[in-house]
């Protein structure tokens, strides 16, 4: 123990046998977090409230050193399973944040709970509801009318690609992935190189409106290989476009969270396979959860070259060619036979409320007599 620095036990005898001086042990938590930086001054604050409240339920301050090393693992397991199950993570985190930091290295008296082993598991989270494909279109339109061109390709890739802010902000030129023949194909991240909170990597198709856009951006914002493509770009920031954007526009309470889970939908629906679902988002393709995702722990190594990259994209392109706001554009509609003049009035009718559905077969029944026409749509 250092010089003027105060034992984190009290009373006579030997150390073991002395009970734990509480008010000291959170004392040398603030310092040490204060001196390494380790905590924000709200969450010190909030970590401490946690261990009082974990000090009063338990007598903790009337165990001795000897006590803990014995019994000290069931003194925190008995406490935290006895916590409501939103929070028994966060007052885990800080026990163990007191605990570590508290009591001096020469004690030897390691934080005793594994929360791996020890916890039992989190009930799973649901996933969020999708939100509709109107409300989704009516964020859409509202991001095309945003005056700054930085914002409108930020919001595309959210919107398009089902992308976190974080992944948006961090990804950088040499992501770009190229065909041989020198055209833009997609985006190629490997999430432990660039740092994602979730290591997991991306791997996502650019369809041809995105690519124009973000080939447009680029073409006025070039950048070293290793440079963001979007520098200066924080998530935190991006969450305030999003929220400044709804203020304005009156539009529906969806955020970077519910696009993610409309595009996630949108590929299940497409018939997407979840390993390529997994590369379009950035999430782990072997606990393919948008919710509860657990980062991988494999390292997407030399993905650039593998030929599994292209086999991704060449999937998604085929599920999804004009990408998930494809639904918004308009469908070209092929006359293949020629359809009686009769028959298109009654369908402008039916479509502009004029007349039933009812109505609509009835009459259609009598006009066709029996002559077979055929609509063929084409996807834009």
């Amino acid at each position: 123990m250092g010089e003027g620095q105060a034992s984190i036990v009290g009373g006579g005898g030997g150390e073991e046998d002395r009970m734990v001086d509480v008010e000291k042990v959170i004392e040398r938590f603030k310092n040490e977090t204060t001196r390494l930086r380790t905590l924000k001054p709200g969450t010190r604050k909030q970590y401490i409230e946690t261990f009082r409240g974990f000090v009063k339920d338990t007598g903790f301050g009337q165990k001795t050193i000897r006590e803990l090393r014995t019994k000290g693992k069931k003194i925190v397991l008995d406490w935290l399973i006895a916590q409501t199950e939103r929070s028994i993570l966060y007052d885990h985190s800080a026990l163990s944040a007191v605990w570590t930091y508290g009591f001096e290295d020469r004690h030897n008296l390691p934080y005793p709970v594994n929360p791996k082993k020890d916890l039992p598991r989190p009930p799973k989270k649901h996933r969020g509801k999708t939100p509709k494909d109107a409300a989704v279109k009516v964020w859409v339109e509202a991001m095309k009318r945003d005056p700054k061109p930085l914002h409108r390709i930020v919001y595309s890739l959210i919107v398009s690609l089902g992308w976190r802010p974080e992944q948006v902000s961090k990804i950088k030129h040499r992501n770009l992935f190229y065909k041989e023949s020198g055209e833009l194909w997609g985006i190629v991240a490997d999430g432990e190189l660039e740092d994602f909170k979730r290591k997991s990597p991306i791997i996502a198709y650019l369809p041809l409106a995105l690519r124009q856009e973000l080939e447009e951006w680029l073409k006025f914002n070039p950048g070293l290989a290793d440079q963001p493509i979007f520098p200066g770009v924080r998530p935190s920031r991006i969450s305030r476009w999003f929220r400044k954007l709804r203020r304005k526009e009156n539009l529906p309470p969806l955020t970077a969270k519910s696009f993610r889970h409309w595009v996630a939908t949108k590929c299940d629906r497409s018939g997407m396979s979840k390993a390529a679902r997994a590369n379009l988002l950035g999430h782990d393709p072997l606990n393919d959860d948008i919710d509860d995702e657990v980062s991988s722990n494999v390292v997407m190594g030399d993905y650039y070259d593998n030929p599994e990259t292209e086999e991704s994209l060449k999937e998604q392109e085929s599920c999804l060619p004009n990408g998930t706001l494809g639904v918004f554009i308009p469908p070209k509609v092929e006359l293949v036979e020629n359809v009686p003049e009769d028959a298109l009035c009654l369908m402008k009718d039916y479509l502009e409320g004029r007349i039933s559905m009812m109505d609509f077969v009835n009459k259609m029944e009598q006009t066709k007599n029996g002559q077979k026409f055929i609509v063929q749509k084409k996807q834009a």
